[in-house]
């Protein structure tokens, strides 16, 4: 893992160097985001990357299909009915393997929820 590490050579110069970090915390903690960038969690047989931009846009999703129901429960339609509706909802997702699939919000909340699981173990 090569970091930017900031020096200076002489007390009114400053310059840049890129050294390995091994055992440092930086070091430690660059690997932790290597592993976390790289993850992929199955959900029904279907592989999705796990990492922090992926969990965020899975997010959106749930977080759309919750705003979904909650106009459809104001309207006057029943809680349960609303939030089935939300979840079966279907979506095209890019996975992790490249391949576009038609997935429900139901399978990215189980997705999301994996891919926390597998950053908290990373991360602790």
């Amino acid at each position: 893992m090569l970091v930017k590490t900031k020096y200076s050579p002489q007390p009114d110069m400053v310059k840049w160097k890129y050294e390995y970090v091994a055992d440092s915390v930086e070091g430690r903690k660059a690997r932790k985001m290597d592993t976390i960038d790289a993850a992929v969690v199955t959900v029904s047989d279907i592989p999705f990357d796990a990492d922090e931009k992926s969990m965020d846009r899975m997010a959106r999703v749930v977080a759309s299909a919750y705003g979904a129901a909650l106009q459809d429960i104001a309207s006057g339609t029943a809680a349960q009915t609303s939030c089935t509706t939300a979840l079966d909802a279907t979506v095209s997702w890019r996975c992790a393997d490249d391949v576009t699939r038609s997935v429900t919000v139901s399978t990215l909340v189980d997705a999301l929820d994996a891919a926390k699981d597998a950053m908290a173990s990373n991360w602790l």
